[in-house]
């Protein structure tokens, strides 16, 4: 990479990016670019997101999150890095309340638990929430 950089093959943009379309084989970005007070526009071949996942559930344009969300059966951590989850991974709602239906792991509890992306933290995530499952009563 340090001489794709250094051969000029490869630019490195820091910052927002605003918008994008395609242009033939190629794609205009605009870019609110890092301690810049105008935006940019560049064209590139190809565009590397770096940022992840989007983890505000309220920004997400899923049918099932957007339903989750309305009937308050779910809510956003106070960073909105998340969801709200009790320790044993179940969702709590935005009346507060803490669901016995409803569950998470991994990514969704980065809000509540920030390590929840790697194996070992997945893993006991898991096994933390299989007992909780193991133990509800067959109805």
């Amino acid at each position: 990479m340090n001489a794709l950089l250094q051969s000029g093959q490869l630019i490195r943009h820091v910052g927002r990016i605003l918008n994008y379309q395609t242009i033939g084989e190629r794609v205009e970005v605009a870019l609110k670019v890092r301690n810049a007070t105008e935006n940019n526009k560049v064209l590139v071949d190809a565009v590397v997101n770096c940022a992840g996942s989007e983890s505000d559930y309220r920004k997400l344009d899923q049918p099932l999150i957007k339903n989750l969300l309305e009937q308050k059966l779910i809510c956003t951590d106070a960073l909105a890095l998340g969801l709200m989850a009790d320790a044993d991974g179940a969702l709590i709602g935005g009346d507060g309340e803490t669901s016995n239906k409803l569950y998470t792991l991994g990514p969704p509890q980065k809000g509540m638990l920030w390590e929840s992306t790697a194996v070992p933290e997945l893993r006991v995530q898991a096994m933390k929430l299989a007992d909780v499952l193991l133990a509800i009563p067959e109805v």
